[in-house]
């Protein structure tokens, strides 16, 4: 039977001045068309090797940002890249809504302020599948305060994306490896950053949604051991941090660093 393939909200374009960003090809951080740009297709997503989780909390945090959010971040704790930013309890998730706060902290004995208005995270919230109405929905699950945590610096990690790509390229091509179309996708989104196009483009063709799938292939075929390790936690890595980035601190509706 043929795979379903996901048809996804950020391919064809949309009618609406207001998401511009959905089919330009040119970088979100700039409201300008970028010239030089390359060309470049999105290749199809198999429903089945999709986070769908994943793929529709970007979903909500870009078209349909809550109105309980106050200055939400999506984060992947684990790739942050900083153990004093994230608290071990919101280690165990894989991804989440950090919803940050830069008010007033009241804490200790008798209520005492902290007015250095430093930004802590208000509140989480993980995607979660509801069932009850036949259809699954996701929900968002609140979790507790976390009044202790910084928010993360996120510099842009371009460079250390296009390494990890190269590297997973140079692995593939040493081992010889069958793994259908992700050398051709690997290779693309390595073009697509050095042109600076559409960062949710780059996102999709380097696997943010269904990497795992090719990790499977390559187990699958017989390619297991340290130097698969290697190359692929730093690509997961390097590609959430690239993520975190994109999707929390870029304005996309306005074309600019948010």
């Amino acid at each position: 039977m043929e795979a379903e393939i996901l048809k996804t909200w950020y391919e064809n374009g949309s009618s609406s001045p207001d998401t511009y960003f959905v089919s330009r090809h040119s970088s979100g951080r700039t409201a300008e068309p970028l010239h030089g740009v390359c060309d470049y297709e999105l290749y199809p997503l198999r429903k089945s090797d999709v986070d769908m989780l994943l793929y529709n909390m970007v979903w909500d945090f870009i078209m349909d940002r809550k109105a309980s959010w106050t200055y939400p971040y999506l984060l992947f704790p684990a790739d942050v890249g900083d153990d004093s930013m994230v608290s071990a309890s919101i280690l165990k998730y894989p991804y989440l809504i950090a919803d940050y706060d830069e008010e007033p902290v009241c804490a200790g004995e008798g209520g005492v302020i902290d007015d250095s208005e430093e930004a802590y995270i208000k509140t989480c919230y993980t995607a979660e599948w509801n069932l009850s109405g036949g259809q699954p929905e996701v929900t968002y699950r609140k979790k507790k305060n976390f009044y202790e945590n910084e928010r993360p610096l996120m510099g842009d990690n371009t460079p250390g994306l296009k390494k990890a790509i190269s590297d997973v390229l140079a692995f593939i091509e040493t081992r010889h490896a069958d793994v259908g179309d992700w050398k051709a996708r690997l290779q693309l989104s390595l073009n697509m950053l050095e042109t600076k196009a559409n960062e949710l483009h780059i996102l999709h063709n380097a696997g943010l949604y269904d990497l795992d799938a090719l990790w499977t292939m390559l187990l699958n075929g017989g390619h297991a051991g340290v130097q698969l390790f290697h190359v692929s936690t730093t690509m997961t890595c390097q590609l959430h941090r690239y993520a975190m980035r994109m999707i929390s601190l870029v304005n996309w509706m306005e074309g600019h660093d948010r």
